[in-house]
């Protein structure tokens, strides 16, 4: 069981992470800032920006371990996960917490429509998260996690990618904040 749950990163998720720490973290908080801009609410300092990102991502990356981690607890006795290194009694949260993504979004797919509604939670959280370190309200601050979440996410995924720079659709992420702004213009009226 010890081979399955093997936490070591390798030398190309290490170059990963550390691309990611130097690029993608200063153009994820430069995002924010904009996304900020374009709700006309007060942008934090590029400084703190580059710290609401972070914090932000590790809440809600958290929170949906912790709750896919509950939904593997109340379906543990279940056939199919016993049959699985998940399903041992000896798996903990330490060990969940290193399991690959698609791993968690199969077992919560267990059970019907519980992988929505958690990612729904997830999302509340977020603008929570987003509420208490930028002080604006909700319903702005889901919109800000959206826009930032697609103008971040959609351009850097290799997929997504080949997929744009085949089709020449770069403007994907700007029309999502577009029609989340226009949304929240016509709702302040």
């Amino acid at each position: 069981m010890d081979s399955l749950l093997h936490h070591n990163l390798s030398e190309t998720q290490w170059v990963s992470l550390i691309t990611l720490l130097v690029i993608g973290l200063p153009v994820s908080a430069y995002i924010l800032r904009t996304c900020l801009s374009l709700f006309n609410e007060e942008m934090p300092s590029y400084r703190r920006a580059m710290f609401i990102v972070p914090v932000v991502a590790l809440g809600t990356y958290l929170a949906f371990d912790v709750l896919s981690y509950l939904v593997l607890l109340a379906i543990r006795d279940s056939r199919v996960i016993q049959r699985t290194p998940y399903g041992h009694p000896s798996f903990g949260f330490q060990q969940w917490l290193f399991t690959a993504l698609p791993i968690k979004w199969a077992v919560v797919s267990f059970i019907p429509l519980i992988r929505y509604t958690l990612v729904f939670i997830v999302i509340a959280i977020a603008g929570i998260l987003q509420v208490f370190f930028l002080t604006i309200p909700f319903r702005k601050a889901l919109f800000i996690f959206v826009a930032q979440w697609s103008a971040t996410s959609l351009p850097t995924s290799s997929s997504a990618v080949r997929y744009i720079s085949s089709q020449e659709l770069w403007g994907i992420p700007l029309v999502c904040i577009l029609i989340c702004k226009l949304f929240m213009t016509s709702t302040n009226q």
